[in-house]
């Protein structure tokens, strides 16, 4: 088992200040933000833009014989396809339902156990989106509606 580390950067306020802040583009899945900022110490002032995302979830979901399932999908931004840990968008879902809802939209199936591991800010320097990550045991097949083709790949 590993543990985790954590070291604290002992400072009392964020070493940069927003001065002001506007979106610049807006669509239901994010807003590209550009803020105008100040460095604490030097007074030295910038804009810094970024991805303003609503929170996400990723699901690793592990099998009867200890198999991680894994999803093939198409992404546009690199032109091929990826293989992906199920997850998603929370659509203002709390994120244990939006990590049940994004399992059976993705995979066709269900989990008897569903436990939270944590969570990270996905792309830190380029995005404020939190994803939250969860266990899920316990799998069930759908009835097939949910997706597609359901099916192991070598």
């Amino acid at each position: 088992m590993y543990k985790t580390l954590i070291v604290y950067l002992l400072t009392s306020n964020p070493p940069i200040k927003k001065v002001r802040a506007r979106t610049i583009y807006h669509n239901r899945w994010l807003a590209l933000e550009q803020h105008d900022v100040e460095v604490r110490a030097s007074d030295h002032r910038f804009s810094y833009s970024f991805l303003a995302m609503a929170p996400s979830v990723m699901v690793v979901a592990v099998t009867r014989e200890r198999k991680v399932v894994l999803v093939r999908q198409y992404r546009y931004p690199s032109g091929e396809y990826s293989h992906e840990l199920p997850g998603g968008g929370s659509r203002g879902l709390e994120p244990p339902d939006a990590a049940r809802q994004e399992l059976r939209e993705e995979t066709g199936c269900s989990a008897s156990r569903l436990r939270k591991l944590g969570d990270f800010v996905v792309y830190s320097g380029v995005s404020n989106e939190v994803c939250h990550v969860f266990l899920a045991h316990g799998l069930r097949a759908g009835t097939g509606k949910d997706r597609t083709s359901v099916g192991p790949r070598s």
